[in-house]
């Protein structure tokens, strides 16, 4: 892969840089990519967000949660995240 990307494959090693360690020739393409392109900085902030507050959250919980404040809960997230 070259050293520049387009948004398609910076979202996808985005997404794989949460799960996994990129590799040296990726991670040079994706952070040259995020210097230039606010739209994909703004999604790998975005999703370092969501990482972080899904982190904090017991499991345990959501599951005995009903479904109507899933939701609400969902709806707050996809607000703070618009902010």
């Amino acid at each position: 892969m070259s050293t520049l990307t387009n948004c398609l494959e910076a979202t996808r090693l985005i997404s794989k840089s949460q799960h996994q360690k990129l590799t040296l020739l990726d991670g040079i393409a994706l952070n040259t990519h995020i210097v230039l392109c606010k739209y994909c900085k703004s999604f790998q902030k975005d999703l370092e967000y969501v990482k972080v507050k899904l982190s904090e959250i017991d499991q345990e919980e959501i599951y005995l949660m009903n479904e109507n404040y899933k939701k609400e809960l969902v709806q707050k997230v996809l607000e703070a995240l618009e902010k």
